[in-house]
């Protein structure tokens, strides 16, 4: 082997140059050396490259409004290669190794569309186990659903999470916000419908095809003829949707007996409420929210110390957050307002992006008058790590509350302006528990405020919407699925 070795080469055998670097031993091998200066010219690239690699330069703001650090060609390399692995682990069957890598692929590069999509992917395959993971499943989804660009296939998949999240209000926003519904999604807004008791859903029924027979779509107009004709075909329906809960298969059974809770709600039914629950916890198909629903419609039949005992005897925790705010819900209708603020606040610091969590809190503690929390709520509302155009909204609107109700009139409606500046009516996916909060006692300041204010131009739509709900004192209209807002 050919050994190299530095030889000293006499200034005066080389020329002036070299003789001009004889103090400076360095530059002078740099001069002299060819393989010395290719090393040292690839030392300092090297250089150049890890510093345009590593560091993460500046900030990008997702679609939600958070910033992020900018993730560095390092974190992107890195994103890549656990988004592939992952990707495998799917392919062999291991969701649960998959889920661990799309979130460390996620925390490189958040606003990653392909890592959101994939994140959601894997979660689809496995349901949520908690509220706070249900949170974090719909703060994917309300990022991946912002991106410009993105397209049809992507808010199918958000779809199909709201769809399993039972998140009925963002069904029917993601629906009416698509230019040309197709059938998937009107499907998915009728079911909402109906599970929302809104008699709108013929309005959307119409737009769709005639239904399989023996299809999901065909037990669902069944439950709406069930729901709102109790003679006559309602009859008739209903006994063929009793059939159809005794289905061999489970799930194509307790789909139909879901659809029958929905029914004796929509009639105020406690009694075969209470039965069809029965049934689905034989199949152990029952959720805490349908239990939820059975103590409220108890309580409005004038029975509430029968629901207070079923609610005092059901000690299940919430498995999604639709789940946790239906108890919570519950609770508050039976009085037992410090248990659904407990309910509420076992979420912990997970953010909701849909403002539901916060709105039912400050309702809980409005009606209780802790004022000084619900400061602490708005507040914390502006957290940098989850702080979005509407959950920015909503902590101007709950400071706006606070303020009015302690006289500070200016500042109040400060406050209230800004929050309808922020679009907030427009934005929320469910204006009516919006409309419920500033309905109660403990609101009347602040909606005193909200009805004299003039509506800003551009976010004019939503406020009007608002400001007729409060002055009619019911619930708000939801916008004919299908329609277009911008």
């Amino acid at each position: 082997m050919r050994r190299f070795r530095f030889v000293h080469i006499p200034p005066e055998a080389i020329g002036a140059p070299v003789r001009l670097l004889e103090d400076w031993p360095l530059l002078r091998q740099l001069w002299v050396e060819p393989r010395f200066r290719w090393s040292a010219a690839a030392t300092v690239l090297f250089a150049v490259l890890l510093g345009l690699t590593i560091p993460s330069w500046g900030a990008e703001t997702g679609p939600d409004g958070l910033a992020f650090p900018r993730p560095s060609l390092l974190h992107r390399f890195e994103s890549r290669l656990l988004r592939d692995r992952a990707a495998r682990l799917e392919a062999a069957g291991d969701p649960l190794g998959a889920a661990i890598l799309w979130r460390s692929a996620l925390a490189y590069a958040p606003a990653d569309p392909m890592n959101l999509r994939g994140a959601i992917s894997n979660r689809l395959l496995r349901p949520p186990a908690s509220p706070a993971e249900s949170a974090g499943l719909l703060q994917h989804c309300f990022r991946l659903i912002r991106i410009p660009g993105g397209d049809r296939a992507d808010r199918t998949l958000v779809l199909r999470a709201f769809r399993m999240l039972e998140a009925d209000a963002l069904v029917l926003r993601l629906v009416r916000q698509t230019a040309a519904p197709g059938p998937a999604e009107l499907e998915a807004g009728c079911l909402a419908l109906l599970r929302l008791g809104d008699v709108r859903f013929q309005d959307l029924r119409r737009r769709l095809g005639p239904a399989d027979p023996g299809s999901e779509l065909a037990l669902v107009d069944l439950a709406a003829i069930a729901a709102w004709d109790a003679e006559g075909p309602g009859v008739e329906a209903l006994g063929q949707l009793e059939a159809a809960g005794l289905h061999p298969v489970p799930d194509r059974a307790g789909f139909a007996l879901s659809l029958l809770l929905k029914v004796h709600r929509i009639r105020r039914d406690p009694d075969r409420h209470r039965a069809v629950l029965g049934q689905l916890q034989a199949l152990r198909l029952d959720s805490p929210g349908q239990h939820a629903e059975g103590w409220r419609l108890a309580a409005e039949a004038g029975r509430l110390r029968e629901a207070r005992e079923d609610a005092r005897r059901f000690h299940r925790p919430p498995v999604t957050l639709a789940d946790m705010l239906s108890v919570a819900e519950g609770l508050e209708s039976l009085g037992q307002v410090e248990d659904a603020l407990r309910c509420l606040e076992s979420l912990g610091p997970a953010p909701d992006p849909s403002g539901a969590v916060a709105i039912s809190r400050a309702r809980a503690l409005v009606r209780l008058g802790r004022w000084t929390d619900l400061r602490h709520l708005a507040l914390g509302l502006r957290h940098p790590d989850f702080t979005s155009t509407l959950v920015a909204g909503l902590s101007e609107l709950l400071e706006g509350l606070a303020e009015a109700r302690d006289g500070r009139v200016e500042v109040a409606i400060g406050r209230l302006r800004s929050a309808m500046e922020s679009g907030i009516a427009d934005e929320v996916p469910d204006r009516e528990a919006l409309c419920g909060l500033l309905s109660i006692e403990g609101s009347r300041p602040a909606r005193t405020l909200l009805l004299d204010l003039v509506p800003d131009p551009r976010h004019g739509h939503g406020h009007r919407r608002l400001v007729e709900c409060l002055g009619s004192g019911a619930g708000s209209a939801v916008e004919s699925p299908g329609e277009n807002r911008n």
